[in-house]
């Protein structure tokens, strides 16, 4: 029998944004993108998810969104005549209907975004397109992501490494995988870990978690052993002094 040959898949390197490229990615694309990927990276929202997202499923005083739909975009032959290409649908799996926490910070930023928003929105949606249907991902992507990615210069990034963004930035925040895999409605903690383990291991410990677990070692460690005084030998040792080289050489020379 033939031996199958096994072959090393290479592992993908891991692309998100740091704190302030995501600053300065939201700054360049103005108002309404900028809260679309804000919403993205902190709330760990899919392109789909975002996309679908009613104003009734915000609840910014309690700062919860819920997430309960997405938008799917369709091949025209696959469309049946008369309906367009989008359509809003469940998610795909248990997992990714969930309740996720908005920061408090961003709160403002999507009262001011609503309060904004003007013309046709037939569906309630949070960010609709000029027309009220829902936007086309890749539009977002060529017109607006990947050009302020070139003006500043940030690399390799994808739209979809908002998500890898959401994860580093609660690694960093030191926030539990569990709770990382329930808010990114991961079905599995294994799809949460291979992305969280890697972010971490690369980070350095926080100083609050150098002190707790500097203090774990402190508990852990032995008591010291008492120091033990030195014995003597028992032989007793002289020592010559030269009388040229003490102050008493002066005294004995006076008298």
């Amino acid at each position: 029998m033939e031996r199958v040959r096994r072959f090393d898949v290479p592992v993908r390197e891991l692309h998100y944004l740091d704190v302030p490229q995501l600053k300065q990615l939201c700054e360049s694309v103005g108002a309404f993108y900028g809260v679309l990927f804000l919403v993205e990276a902190f709330c760990g929202l899919r392109i789909g998810e975002v996309t679908g997202l009613q104003i009734p499923d915000l609840d910014l005083e309690r700062r919860r969104i819920t997430i309960q739909r997405q938008v799917i975009w369709r091949r025209k032959k696959d469309c049946p005549p008369g309906e367009p290409r989008w359509k809003l649908v469940e998610p795909k799996s248990r997992a990714g209907r969930r309740v996720v926490e908005i920061p408090a910070p961003l709160v403002q930023f999507l009262q001011a975004h609503l309060a904004s928003l003007k013309g046709p929105n037939p569906l309630s949606l949070v960010f609709p397109s000029k027309t009220g249907t829902p936007l086309y991902p890749k539009n977002i992507r060529r017109r607006h992501f990947l050009p302020a990615l070139q003006t500043l210069g940030i690399v390799g990034v994808r739209q979809h490494d908002f998500r890898r963004t959401f994860i580093a930035l609660h690694v960093e925040a030191g926030t539990h995988p569990k709770l990382v895999q329930e808010r990114a409605g991961h079905a599995s903690i294994g799809l949460t870990m291979d992305v969280y383990g890697r972010i971490a291991g690369q980070m350095a410990l926080a100083t609050e978690q150098e002190a707790r677990f500097a203090a774990l070692a402190v508990r852990a460690l032995p008591a010291p052993a008492p120091v033990e005084p030195t014995e003597s030998s028992g032989v007793e040792t002289t020592t010559d002094v030269d009388s040229t080289t003490t102050g008493d050489s002066d005294s004995e020379s006076a008298t």
